[in-house]
Formats: structure tokens, sequence, C-alpha cells
């Protein structure tokens, strides 16, 4: 019996920077594609572009629908959220600052 090559994880990178994830998932060796990525930022998108050759979607992705996400047929979500709610240089809100993703103990 001939064995079947399995099809590629295909990926979603939210908050997507400089492509830190992708990268880490490409030397993972890890069978996937990127079919989208998500960043806000303008000079981090420019430089994701010059590494992978993929610029990403650049908006705030509040804005995306269920159905926006579904169309993207993906198997795993990759994501890195923003630092600033927990830098020196930030707010320094913690988890109370809307960016922040907070999964309370007793959820």
């Amino acid at each position: 019996m001939e064995k079947q090559e399995e099809q590629p994880w295909r990926v979603l990178e939210f908050y997507s920077g400089i492509g830190g994830m992708r990268y880490s998932l490409m030397k993972a060796g890890v069978n996937a594609i990127v079919v989208e990525a998500f960043d806000i930022n303008d000079t981090a998108n420019d430089v994701y572009q010059h590494n992978f050759g993929h610029r990403p979607y650049q908006g705030n992705i509040q804005s995306l629908t269920a159905a926006d996400l579904d169309g993207y047929s993906a198997n795993v979500w990759l994501l890195s959220p923003p630092c600033q709610p927990y830098t020196r240089q930030g707010l320094q809100k913690q988890s109370g600052d809307a960016r922040a993703f907070f999964i309370s103990p007793d959820s």
C-alpha cells in the first residue's frame, strides 16, 4: 500500500511582527503553509515582506469576522500578542489592557 503524503497544515499568523513565529515553524520542520499573516504595524510588515516575500494583511484584526477567518480554512492559528501591556515602557496595565489576553484561573 502506497503511503499518502500528509497535507500541510494551513496556518494563520496573528500579530505576525517580522515573522518570528513563521520562522520558528519553518525551523521546526513542520509541514505547513502560512495562508495569511496579520499585523497593523507598517514597518514590521515591510520586514516580514522582505523576509518571506509576502506582505501581511495590514489592519486591525478586530474588524475580521468569523466568516473572514473561516474563509482561510486554517488548521492552526499562531499568535504572539503585543507585549506592551507588560513592558516598562508601555502603560503597564497588565491584563487590564485591552490588547492583553488573560485567562482567569477560575475559567
